[in-house]
């Protein structure tokens, strides 16, 4: 449950920030269509409207230029900054990860898809901008990992060519 004072906005216009928190709106909000500054719950679909008096999906920001920040505190190289989790129901089917490099001041995001498990990334991008496809650590612009056919360029379903790089010997 969120209590009263754990969602905070700001209306940013006036010429002065002005704080609101759900506590001044009063006891149950979630359970009744409000609107507040630049927030608004439409119970009956639950929606959330952030800049947005009628919001079309279950979060909708409007803004000139909306940004979405999540701010996390990475200590050392490897450290999650971030997830972004996506669920079917109680299952886990994909996931976007930020996580520092290793400066703090460089990041690298992975994408993570779900078959049985999250275990590898399926595609990497590290602080150089170097990307990796089934592997997470590329040395060069493209890295493609597998140990069937890396590339299959296509025209059509019957009309393509593959590559493979065979072990060594």
């Amino acid at each position: 449950t969120i209590s009263t004072t754990q969602l905070v906005g700001y209306n940013t216009g006036t010429t002065t920030n002005t704080r609101y928190s759900l506590e001044q709106v009063g006891e149950g909000v979630f359970g009744t269509d409000f609107s507040i500054a630049n927030f608004s719950w439409i119970n009956s679909t639950s929606r959330l409207g952030i800049g947005e008096a009628s919001p079309d999906s279950t979060v909708h920001i409007t803004a000139t230029a909306p940004n979405l920040r999540l701010e996390g505190n990475a200590a050392i190289a490897d450290d999650d900054v971030a997830n972004i989790l996506f669920y079917n129901g109680t299952d886990n089917v994909a996931k976007i990860r930020v996580k520092r490099g290793a400066d703090a001041a460089d990041g690298e995001i992975e994408f993570f898809t779900a078959n049985d498990s999250l275990n590898t990334a399926a595609l990497h991008i590290d602080q150089n901008s170097l990307v990796g496809i089934g592997v997470t650590d590329p040395d060069t612009t493209l890295e493609v990992f597998s140990s069937s056919s890396q590339q299959k360029w296509s025209f059509d379903a019957d009309s393509f060519s593959t590559m493979t790089v065979a072990a060594a010997i």
